[in-house]
């Protein structure tokens, strides 16, 4: 079965010696199909031979024997074991490679391995002297990639690292037949530096084949259970876990991920013989899938394609489902799908372009009750797109762009404006008149998202010990009019003048709140507050100096004026509620005061307490010795109401 395969590790001569903190694969959490549903259609749907016909992508998973395939696994396992003697004092490479060795003891005769083998494909072809050649790319490089479609859904080259990531050996084989017929086959590991038996430096990277010199290009004498016979390309992952619930993991992500590729007839996909097609992809969902509400934005099994799927299928049915077109200035032409009136919908829009992946969703709470899907699928549009994608393929931003010819940072930032200005409108042109005390503030459109984009990039507050998958906080279900704000301290481009409904009784130490003819809010407080004392009139001219030094913890510093950005988010985490300060700063302060009030339409209200911060001294409403950055700091503080607040937050540096 085997023929002539055997593993091969080159001579390590770079001077440089690759342990077990493999790069290429800490992107990718461990025993997660979601990752490799991702990248394997992607790479799939890149690779099309016949675009008048789907492309099929099929899951199966096998067995191989440990004794049929005996050399494979014990030529494996030596080497294991001399990549733990080369770092016998390294506590990571005994974890990593430990591991490695324990699955292989725990499997002895059996070891499950996943085959993604995709059709109506070009495959990927095979030229010995050309290190641009597709198979030569993906097995013999890092961080690189040879597509040059401009509908390409990847351009980095970072993704092949879902295929060892999910591997326990860290160990794939790949045969690919191109569509003239030719072709090719090899294995690889990728383990760490070691020594031989005759103490010459091994390379971690090795590769199954017959002399070491390339893949085997004739068929007869690859094994027989890896041979392919139609154009197309075979991944086999070796060594995962025998999950109970691996089927659903990859029929979910491929749900959540190429719902729309497999609505417009560019994808099939099959998973262990249960086929998903344009034709049952409405059932399939619904089994899946009971309702149109979703989890947190950030944990991506909580996901749920429905609302944005009945969005696009459900097109132009009645008024609740709405497609708007554009022709924007850089992109050209575009779709936003919309569906709306159903309490149960997310507030956000799924992006997409060419290819007809899921690139990544946002919240945008211009319209409440709706779940949208925005897409550019033609040409020009989706190559600039796909220029300011990340690696992950999961987030378009200007920063990510390297200028060329066709796009620069400059570019790019119109490019975000006119997305956000494009949708922004149309979401807007849905708002009932007369149903929504909704007010809008220039410039600010940033900061109108749910908690999940506010905190989207703050990894402490989205994890729980900074572990991948682990969801900070709980949702609510308890209603509040707005669970996200943001404001800045100084008021400025307010657009409308605020309306204040007069509640006196509800109001302490509050003299008047008005905004002039500029609109331009102007807050005037009487009476002694819990943190500063005395009378005071905001917003304060940035850099004037309030009050007068004093000693004692209680005593009020002198302090100056600062002007701060902040977005508010309140989240229930165990049944508490915190609400969450994204703080950007201009500067750096060393000293710090965060003054709260909080409130609603009525005015502010003081009284409310702070009882807990995960930063600085608590005095009553205010945070003092607190230390900001240069940009976003993250404050996380507890009121003793347990009560969803609009704050007004005001910034001091103290001396």
């Amino acid at each position: 079965m085997e023929n002539k395969c055997r593993w091969y590790f080159g001579k390590n001569e770079t001077g440089v010696d690759p342990g077990p903190n493999d790069s290429i694969q800490i992107t990718f959490p461990d025993d997660d199909f979601g990752p490799i549903v991702r990248e394997a259609i992607q790479n799939s749907l890149d690779a099309v031979s016949d675009p008048t016909h789907s492309v099929e992508v099929r899951f199966t998973f096998n067995t191989l024997s440990r004794i049929i395939y005996c050399s494979f696994f014990n030529e494996l396992k030596n080497c294991m074991r001399k990549c733990l003697a080369y770092y016998e004092r390294d506590e990571r490479a005994q974890t990593v490679v430990g591991n490695m060795l324990k699955y292989l003891q725990k499997n002895n005769t059996r070891v499950d391995y996943l085959t993604i083998s995709d059709y109506n494909t070009l495959g990927m072809p095979y030229l010995k002297d050309d290190a641009e050649s597709p198979f030569n790319s993906f097995l013999h490089s890092e961080g690189k990639s040879t597509k040059g479609d401009t509908g390409a859904g990847g351009s980095f080259g970072f993704g092949k690292g879902a295929y060892f990531a999910l591997s326990n050996i860290k160990t794939i084989l790949v045969t690919s037949r191109d569509s003239k017929n030719n072709i090719a086959f090899e294995g690889v590991t990728r383990l760490t530096t070691h020594l031989d038996d005759d103490l010459i430096k091994r390379s971690a990277y090795g590769f199954y084949n017959i002399d070491g010199t390339g893949p085997v290009e004739n068929e007869r004498e690859i094994p027989e259970d890896f041979r392919r016979l139609r154009p197309g390309t075979d991944f086999h992952i070796i060594g995962i876990n025998n999950n109970l619930d691996r089927e659903a993991q990859i029929i979910r992500s491929v749900l959540n991920n190429f719902w729309l590729a497999i609505y417009n007839k560019k994808l099939i996909v099959n998973v262990d013989g249960r086929e998903i097609n344009k034709d049952n992809l409405d059932a399939i969902i619904s089994k899946y899938y009971n309702d149109v509400n979703e989890g947190s934005i950030r944990n991506v099994k909580k996901w749920n394609p429905k609302p944005y799927y009945f969005a696009v299928s459900r097109s132009g049915r009645n008024d609740d489902y709405i497609l708007f077109k554009g022709d924007l200035p850089n992109l050209k032409e575009v779709k936003l799908f919309v569906y709306r009136l159903n309490p149960k919908l997310p507030n956000r829009i799924s992006y997409f372009r060419k290819p007809n992946m899921l690139v990544y969703k946002r919240g945008n709470t211009k319209l409440e009750n709706y779940a949208g899907v925005f897409i550019c699928e033609n040409n020009r549009g989706n190559e600039l797109l796909r220029k300011m994608e990340n690696p992950e393929h999961d987030k378009w931003s200007s920063k990510y762009v390297v200028d060329d010819k066709k796009i620069d940072k400059k570019i790019a930032r119109d490019i975000e404006k006119e997305i956000e200005d494009f949708i922004n409108e149309k979401l807007s042109s849905l708002i009932d008149i007369g149903n929504s005390d909704r007010s809008d503030f220039y410039g600010l459109a940033e900061y109108l998202s749910i908690v999940e984009d506010l905190l989207e990039e703050d990894e402490d507050l989205l994890y729980e010990g900074g572990a991948s998958g682990n969801t900070y906080g709980e949702e609510s279900d308890k209603e509040s009019e707005r669970e996200t704000g943001a404001q800045t301290t100084d008021h400025q481009s307010v657009a409308i003048k605020p309306k204040v409904k007069e509640k006196k009784k509800d109001i302490k130490d509050l003299v008047d709140v008005k905004a002039d003819e500029g609109g331009e809010l102007a807050i005037t407080l009487g009476g002694p507050s819990q943190a500063s004392g005395g009378d005071r009139t905001a917003p304060h001219p940035e850099g004037e100096t309030i009050g007068p030094g004093s000693s004692g913890d209680n005593a009020q510093p002198a302090r100056v004026f600062i002007k701060v950005d902040c977005n508010i988010a309140a989240q229930h985490e165990d049944d508490i509620l915190y609400h969450h300060l994204i703080i950007m700063s201009p500067n750096d302060i060393h000293n710090a005061e965060i003054e709260l009030f909080v409130g609603s339409d009525n005015g502010l209200d003081t009284k409310v307490e702070i009882i807990d911060t995960d930063k600085g001294k608590i005095f009553g409403n205010s945070i003092r010795n607190i230390s900001l950055t240069t940009g976003k700091n993250l404050l996380k503080i507890r009121f003793d109401d347990d009560m969803k607040h609009s704050i007004e937050l005001r910034a001091y540096e103290l001396f």
